[in-house]
């Protein structure tokens, strides 16, 4: 069943006679010939592509009362084409597109000059804010009131104008003109001032407006998002009433938000004066927000003192939302932020080529894919189908990889500083000669084939609590925003540690069952029993930081990295090509496992990292990770619940 308006327009169409007939048919021929949409299929398969969503919208609105795109030609030879829209009825009417000025985000508008049952027409179409200077009359009475009141429906708005153009000299002048712009070398300034001869004293056809339909699940998705303590921040090309309805459809404004508009400003000390006023109006508000536009920002980036000023008020707001923002200005204020917060991050995310810049400007860009194009998702660093992935991909992926990547970086320092001062304390012991404390084979499989793998399957493959209980508990990725897990103090730990372990791993075997002469077995043997314990201690402190250290993967890759530490010293130790490689310790393997002066070192001295795993275990409950939180609450939960069906059972049993 056709919709209202479509029945309305049918039926003005269907009678010639319909005072409005002319007025309302050519409004709708102004949007079956002014676009760059192309004719694809033939019959009842023929539909409509374009690059813009909206102008496939205003072509299929045409056809719908009756008024359809049929075809688009090139003329041969010439740059001009020939589009043919039939109806109403089966009358055919032909444009003859003799040039196209193009949208641009700055420009926000577009327009092409016809030739049209002999006569030459300017069409065109843009947002309302730019298209009212342009037009002959101010766009007030029924159009003002139109726009207004779809602007507070949330729909977004284009002026829908035409000219005609009586001298046929000055077109084409003009088509020459115009073509020489598009080649010259400032282009983009000489185009301009072509396109304004032409665009200006329009006379307004109408007004459209398109309602920007939420995706499911976006609401609720920036509520979680929000609970989480991340900041929101609305950049927009719509109008102010538009923007701001959006923003209450897709909860960012509540009605308890008390809001304060900084809008159609002319000068930076009103600017200022409207940042003074903005402080006023939400301090001490529990939840405020602010409404920028474009003249506002405009104003407000070019100020030195201006930008700290409203960074400060974006800070105590909870949501910011900018309007009628070209795609330059949307950079610059996430530029902006960038500059005053040099430890905060930002996350840009936008489905259109108007969010391109924005996007590259933020540390991290999320591109979704839509009916807006490819550009943003070729532009992005992250690529999702609908908004509300959004919320998995911060909960999920991204607090995993911020803990993974945290313990990745803390590990490996710790890993290498372990070995590194085994050869600090002996360089100390020879007053600094030229000797080494660890064979040199054994230094270089330590690191790639030793305890280069376990890292990499531990933190990968860990488990740490599933991902619905982790999208339900926003609060969680508190760790990343306030950097529990990588600072200088969990740095300085890892550090301390690895000075404690690797000292101890050396000191005790080299002072018990060593020697400081390099040429002597005991050195070397002392030397392998030391490397053995370095081995031991970097596993378990691996071990102990895993999320899931019971895992099989988990275990698997321990055993894995012993039974290399186990073939490693035996090729070296024991064999021909040990003989080749490594002389100095032939035949420590089955020295240290054989002989009870290292036997013992090699199996006690690990057990002074119960200690380690004390101080661990008592952090853990005094002062846990909100994920460790977590995780005990959901185990607790579980056991309880287990109680319970296990009463349950023996209840019935009985």
């Amino acid at each position: 069943e056709d919709a209202p308006g479509v029945c309305e327009g049918k039926l003005v169409l269907s009678s010639p006679s319909d005072p409005r007939y002319k007025e309302v048919l050519w409004f709708f021929m102004n949007l079956a010939a002014n676009h760059s949409v192309q004719v694809e299929g033939e019959g009842i398969e023929k539909k409509f592509e374009g690059s813009s969503a909206d102008e496939v919208a205003f072509v299929e609105a045409a056809q719908a009362v009756g008024v359809t795109f049929f075809s688009r030609t090139r003329i041969p030879g010439t740059s001009s084409s020939e589009v043919v829209v039939k109806g109403p009825g089966s009358k055919d009417f032909t444009f003859t597109i003799l040039g196209e000025i193009p949208f641009s985000s700055d420009r926000k508008r577009m327009s092409v000059i016809v030739k049209h049952e002999g006569e030459y027409w300017c069409l065109c179409k843009g947002a309302d804010n730019i298209m009212g200077p342009l037009c002959d009359r101010p766009l007030g009475g029924s159009l003002g009131l139109s726009l207004t009141h779809y602007s507070k429906l949330g729909l977004r708005t284009l002026v829908i104008a035409s000219k005609k153009l009586n001298d046929h000299e000055f077109v084409e002048d003009w088509l020459a003109r115009w073509k020489e712009a598009t080649v010259a070398e400032d282009r983009e300034r000489e185009m301009a001032r072509i396109a304004a001869e032409v665009e200006h004293s329009l006379r307004p056809a109408g007004v459209t407006a398109i309602e920007d339909k939420l995706q499911d699940g976006v609401p609720e998705a920036i509520v979680t998002v929000k609970a989480a303590g991340i900041r929101f921040w609305v950049l927009t090309g719509d109008k102010t009433e538009t923007a701001v309805e959006i923003a209450k459809a897709c909860k960012l404004f509540t009605e308890n938000t008390t809001l304060a508009y900084l809008v159609n400003c002319s000068s930076e000390s009103q600017a200022l004066q409207l940042i003074e006023e903005a402080k006023k109006t939400i301090e001490g508000q529990p939840d405020g927000g602010l409404v920028l536009d474009g003249t506002f920002v405009q104003q407000i980036l070019t100020s030195k003192d201006g930008r700290p000023m409203l960074y400060e008020l974006a800070i105590s707001s909870q949501t910011c939302v900018c309007c009628r923002l070209s795609p330059q200005q949307k950079r610059r204020l996430v530029e902006m932020v960038k500059d005053m917060n040099r430890s905060g991050i930002t996350l840009a995310i936008g489905d259109g080529a108007n969010d391109v810049p924005m996007i590259q400007g933020a540390h991290v860009g999320i591109g979704i894919r839509g009916k807006e194009g490819n550009q943003a998702v070729q532009a992005s660093d992250v690529a999702i189908s609908q908004f509300r992935f959004l919320v998995p991909l911060l909960f999920c992926h991204g607090r995993r990889a911020y803990r993974r990547v945290a313990t990745f970086i803390c590990y490996m320092f710790y890993k290498h500083t372990v070995l590194a001062v085994g050869d600090i304390f002996f360089a100390h012991q020879i007053t600094f000669a030229a000797k080494i404390a660890y064979p040199e084979w054994l230094n270089s499989a330590f690191a790639s084939v030793i305890c280069g793998l376990p890292v990499v399957v531990v933190v990968s493959l860990d488990y740490d609590i599933p991902d619905e209980v982790a999208l339900a508990r926003p609060d969680l990725y508190i760790e990343g925003l306030r950097r529990m897990r990588f600072n200088a103090m969990i740095l300085v730990a890892w550090m301390l540690s690895a000075l404690y372990h690797g000292g101890l791993a050396w000191m005790v075997p080299n002072l018990t069952v060593g020697s400081l002469d390099p040429d002597e077995t005991e050195f070397w043997y002392a030397s392998c029993v030391s490397f053995v314990l370095c081995v031991v201690f970097v596993n378990f402190r691996l071990w102990m930081v895993a999320e899931s250290p019971f895992r099989k993967e988990t275990v698997l890759i321990m055993l894995f990295s012993f039974l290399c530490l186990i073939v490693t010293l035996v090729v070296l130790a024991e064999t021909p090509l040990g003989d080749f490689m490594q002389p100095q310790i032939e035949g420590a393997f089955v020295g240290i496992f054989s002989d009870q002066r290292y036997f013992l070192p090699m199996f006690l001295t690990p057990l002074l990292l119960l200690l380690d795993l004390a101080v661990y275990q008592a952090v853990a409950i005094f002062d846990p990770y909100p994920l460790t939180a977590a995780k005990r609450q959901l185990w607790w939960s579980q056991r309880n619940k287990d109680k319970v069906s296990k009463a349950s059972g023996d209840l019935q049993s009985w």
